[in-house]
């Protein structure tokens, strides 16, 4: 039951620690030179899948019961609404995460102005 809960958090939390190593990468001096020009295509690609499986989760919350066998617990329908909820503010997180790489400058903070 927890996993079912918390999988839309857990989806979120996977996609932000991807982007903060990606952003490590892409502004590091060793790798900015590989990483740095595939990084916007890369972190678009994160998120896409990231906010395609909670949408997944979302369309899918009834087959998941069923395949994780919650159909008979009580309180089922509380759980898929607390469920859904929770892969909805992952979207919302994942979106604004990922917009962010491309408001910002990815490596400002790293290398400051001298």
């Amino acid at each position: 039951m927890a996993a079912y809960l918390l999988a839309g958090p857990t989806n979120w939390a996977v996609q932000f620690g991807l982007l903060y190593l990606l952003h490590t990468l892409a502004c590091a001096e060793a790798t900015a030179a590989v990483i740095g020009p595939i990084f916007p295509v890369v972190v678009a690609t994160v998120a896409i899948v990231s906010a395609g499986l909670s949408i997944l989760a979302i369309i899918c919350a009834r087959l998941l019961e069923r395949a994780l066998d919650l159909r008979d617990v009580s309180h089922v329908a509380a759980y898929r609404r607390i469920s859904v909820t929770l892969h909805a503010l992952a979207i919302a997180g994942i979106a604004w995460a990922a917009l962010a790489i491309y408001v910002l400058d990815q490596c400002a903070s790293m290398h400051p102005a001298r």
